[in-house]
């Protein structure tokens, strides 16, 4: 698990540590940001940056989604839904799905 072979892993704990890699090129790019958005260069354990708190309080937010409404069934909601690429979530125009 990535809790064993990476450090300071607080909210992604359970999650196999060869998706790793995959999980965080996904933040990158739903974000549109690079690695040193959110870790500090090469050490990626530190909690240095407010954007790395941010990310774990938006992973927590999606987990809570994920379980409470889509009761662990396959959920459409991941970083790129809101973010689309952007550092800052776009604006929602409309509360109907799309």
């Amino acid at each position: 698990m990535a809790e064993s072979v990476y450090l300071n892993v607080q909210v992604l704990k359970g999650v196999p540590a060869g998706r790793w890699t995959m999980i965080m090129t996904m933040f990158s790019k739903s974000l549109g940001v690079d690695c040193t958005h959110c870790h500090v260069e090469g050490v990626f354990e530190k909690d240095d940056k407010p954007t790395k708190q941010t990310a774990r309080k938006m992973l927590r937010l999606t987990g809570t989604i994920h379980r409470e409404i889509y009761e662990g069934k396959p959920s459409p909601i991941n970083c790129y839904t809101c973010h689309r690429g952007s550092q800052r979530p776009k604006r929602m125009t409309s509360a109907s799905p799309r």
